[in-house]
């Protein structure tokens, strides 16, 4: 699931970039593309697979509530570990520029 998110966040910032809505660093443009089309899709296309296969290996799983659990508060846990923190904005957009 991390590896779906973090692949639609490449790709959705990047698209917002190229629609001139969110500001980036002109040196970061070219790396912006590549992670909007090359990493991004990637990185989601493996996480989905990953989540199939853990899917598919839950149907074995004979404590199936222990496991799904687990995998929640994994899933979960990550999502928050990767929100950006309300002051971590407000720090960059306070530092001057050059």
């Amino acid at each position: 699931m991390l590896l779906v998110w973090h692949g639609a966040e490449f790709v959705v910032h990047g698209l917002l970039d190229r629609a001139d809505l969110v500001d980036i660093d002109p040196e970061l443009r070219s790396v912006s593309r590549c992670y909007t089309f090359l990493w991004g899709p990637w990185f989601v296309a493996g996480g989905a697979t990953f989540v199939i296969a853990a899917r598919a290996h839950l149907d074995n799983v004979t404590d199936r509530r222990a496991a799904r659990t687990a995998g929640t508060v994994g899933g979960v846990g990550a999502l928050v570990l990767s929100a950006p923190l309300p002051w971590e904005s407000a720090e960059r957009r306070s530092r001057p520029q050059g």
